[in-house]
């Protein structure tokens, strides 16, 4: 690639303020219908389509501007003049919109792009706060395909939804890697029962496993005894099982690998740390679980061990995505207090990250023109 993310946000920006017409080929060609049919545009005053809708949308976010700022850039692109009120009124009526445009990308993407037999999906969450709040107000949930190095899902939701897997739209073909806040039944379990693939991280206090040998009513597997033998510098695996309310079962390998005498310690005192936060002395079990790796996964059992905790050493990358989403996209700096417009300048932001992958990949070298052509009407 001859530039890179930050450049490809410069680049929204400018297609944004001045070459609109380039950006179009990127986006879904149905854009005035999606707009009436979610709501956003309901009178054709002033801003008369889909498309300046969503120009509004993207110039308020990607460019972090104020309403009244927002509606000086129209007034510059000759639309009749707009007071920040009126500037308000759509952008709060923008989220269903934007989610079907983000959506409408994607769906095309994953439709274009070659499918390899198996692929990694890095799963992940974040937490934006509006000003002035103590506490988490929304969350973006991300699936990030590892191979083509792009965003599968997106998806925000306020704060009560945690991270969890139950809110995938499961593809077979795809191994979802996530971190040990998804390592829980009712996430592993919706997996499962839509035939889904994972390797998750679990702390094996927040879920309940038994051995196979087990009877429904046996007592609950205790890994505490089968992680103190394991060796040093050598992963592991058992046999667990999972089962659900209605008494359905599946059988997983639990993976374990102990951790290095440095790196454990540094978990302890995170522990530790972390339960005086909160006003707490960490349990017994608590701390001898942070000497280990600990991974469930039903992947078959032609892959070893050591593989399975390879693949899931790669989810780092979709923190990495989430650095540069809050550091090039400004995603953290949320100024709306207001639920709907909040909603509205996050999920601008996505979708001009989106953009800005298909600036930097498919639609750079997708012609000699260096863009995608818009079809005329017949």
């Amino acid at each position: 690639m001859c530039y890179g993310p930050g450049v490809a946000v410069d680049r929204v920006r400018d297609v944004v303020q001045e070459e609109w017409a380039y950006l179009r080929g990127l986006l879904p060609a149905n854009l005035d219908e999606l707009a009436t049919e979610t709501g956003a545009l309901r009178r054709r005053r002033i801003v008369a389509s889909g498309h300046d809708l969503l120009r509004l949308a993207l110039a308020y976010a990607v460019e972090d501007w104020s309403l009244r700022q927002t509606a000086a850039m129209a007034q510059a692109l000759d639309w009749h003049t707009m007071s920040d009120v009126a500037i308000l009124k759509r952008l709060r009526a923008c989220p269903e919109f934007l989610r079907r445009v983000i959506a409408g990308i994607l769906e095309r993407r994953l439709e274009f792009l070659p499918r390899s037999s198996l692929r990694i999906g890095l799963v992940d969450a974040s937490t934006v706060s509006r000003p002035g709040s103590d506490g988490a107000d929304w969350r973006l949930h991300l699936t990030y395909d590892l191979s083509e190095h792009r965003i599968e899902r997106a998806q925000l939701t306020d704060s009560s939804q945690g991270e969890t897997l139950s809110h995938i739209e499961v593809e077979r073909d795809v191994v979802y890697v996530a971190d040990q806040a998804y390592g829980t039944g009712p996430g592993l379990l919706h997996l499962l029962a839509q035939g889904g693939s994972f390797i998750a991280r679990t702390s094996l206090q927040r879920i309940r496993l038994e051995s196979p040998l087990e009877s429904p009513e046996g007592d609950r597997f205790d890994p505490i005894g089968w992680l103190e033998e394991l060796p040093d510098a050598a992963a592991a695996e058992c046999e667990v099982v999972l089962r659900s309310d209605d008494e359905s079962t599946w059988s997983l390998r639990l993976v374990a690998l102990r951790k290095s005498p440095e790196a454990a310690e540094k978990a302890i005192v995170r522990v530790r740390r972390e339960s005086r936060r909160k006003g707490r002395t960490p349990r017994p079990e608590t701390l001898l679980l942070a000497r280990y790796v600990v991974v469930l996964t039903n992947c078959e059992a032609a892959v070893t061990p050591e593989q399975i905790l390879e693949v899931y050493r790669l989810r780092w990358q979709i923190e990495l995505l989430f650095k540069r989403l809050k550091s090039l996209l400004h995603l953290d700096h949320l100024r709306a207090r207001d639920p709907d417009l909040a909603q509205t300048y996050l999920l601008a932001k996505i979708l001009a990250a989106l953009l800005a992958e298909e600036l930097l990949g498919r639609a750079a070298d997708f012609s000699p023109w260096a863009y995608q052509l818009v079809p005329t009407a017949a």
